[in-house]
């Protein structure tokens, strides 16, 4: 019988987490470095939710820090769901392709044309080219 990961729950109210004297981002950090992924619905909308000047780039880093540890573990699933999830409210489409590859083979269109473009019938973008 497959073992199936359990996430770390998210706590269920920011306001709890808040009259507790943790704020959310740490409380990522420290499941993160405690090596316990959070289940990535709850991690993405929840930091979404932070209005109290978090700056994207520590929400970021904090969504990237997981995907590390996703990846470490090979966790294809909880990837794939985080892509989805973060494209929907967080990032944009290219941020997530350039900073959470998909770990499943030939997923990512730009890089499967990439490698199959040979390198003559390829010219620079923008710029004539001396016949």
């Amino acid at each position: 019988m497959p073992h199936h990961r359990r996430y770390q729950p998210a706590p269920k109210y920011s306001s709890l987490r808040q009259e507790r004297g943790e704020h959310y981002l740490n409380y990522v950090r420290r499941s993160t470095s405690s090596r316990r992924l959070i289940e990535p619905t709850h991690l993405v909308y929840d930091l979404a939710l932070l209005s109290d000047g978090t700056s994207h780039r520590d929400i970021c880093d904090a969504i990237l820090d997981q995907y590390r540890l996703a990846r470490d573990e090979f966790d294809v699933r909880w990837i794939e769901k985080i892509r989805n999830e973060a494209r929907t409210i967080l990032c944009t489409e290219r941020w997530v392709e350039d900073n959470l590859p998909s770990l499943i083979r030939n997923s990512n269109p730009r890089r499967r044309a990439r490698s199959t473009a040979s390198p003559a019938s390829s010219s620079p973008s923008g710029m004539c080219v001396d016949i």
